[in-house]
């Protein structure tokens, strides 16, 4: 019997700046649903914590009750009718700090999530474009740049 092919492998876990096709078209986002209870399962897996303790930071962080047995059944690629809900999706990859998963799902569908001083190495990069575009301006008003002349004087 061949092995099962993960939803979620390690190769879409693997950062790059590459941008991330949009999905539009008839079944782009086919396995999605695999993909995501393989998400929730990965990201419980390499916790080091038990589900039951993932269970609970979830259930204090939402203010509702989530149980372990819930926690089991979103990890259940097979189970499709216990899909996780997305709020709760969110408090599992909160709890458990896995935002290179939350990134590998959403490239999925088209962007990119950046968490910690990601965002400071981005902004970085933000303000040298913009910067390079004020240089360019310069450059222009350098060369077109005339003295100004008011009055008669002209």
């Amino acid at each position: 019997m061949a092995k099962r092919r993960p939803a979620l492998t390690d190769l879409q876990m693997v950062f790059s700046f590459d941008v991330p096709q949009a999905a539009t078209e008839a079944g782009d986002l086919a396995g999605f649903g695999a993909m995501m209870a393989a998400s929730v399962s990965r990201a419980a897996r390499e916790s080091g914590r038990s589900r039951a303790d993932i269970a609970q930071a979830m259930s204090a962080l939402l203010g509702e009750p989530v149980s372990k047995a819930m926690l089991d059944a979103y990890c259940s690629e097979s189970r499709e009718q216990h899909a996780i809900p997305a709020h709760r999706w969110f408090a599992l990859i909160a709890v458990t700090g896995r935002w290179d998963i939350a990134d590998a799902m959403t490239a999925r569908c088209g962007a990119r999530i950046l968490s910690g001083d990601e965002i400071r190495a981005a902004e970085l990069g933000h303000v040298q474009a913009q910067m390079n575009e004020l240089q360019e301006r310069l450059r222009q008003l350098k060369s077109e740049a005339r003295p100004l002349a008011r009055g008669a004087t002209r």
